[in-house]
């Protein structure tokens, strides 16, 4: 089932949030609304996930990094 455009009456598929004659947003279904929501979601986590690595490979990195000159300190004096 198409969609049309409530500015400029064009005919507009099923998938698309914004018209693309004219620009305007699109009503979205509930399944659509759902769809959108989750996708968010899971960007959200999967940013966090990969922030979380970054900064934990960072204070690791920090850490070795205290290690080796520890270790350099005890062998060169």
């Amino acid at each position: 089932m198409a969609k049309f455009c409530t500015k400029c009456g064009k005919q507009c598929d099923d998938q698309t949030t914004y018209c693309p004659s004219c620009g305007t947003v699109l009503q979205m279904s509930d399944e659509a609304k759902k769809k959108f929501i989750m996708k968010q979601i899971i960007s959200g986590v999967i940013w966090i996930f990969v922030m979380g690595l970054i900064l934990l490979f960072l204070d690791i990195t920090n850490q070795l990094d205290g290690i080796v000159k520890a270790i350099q300190y005890v062998l060169h004096g």
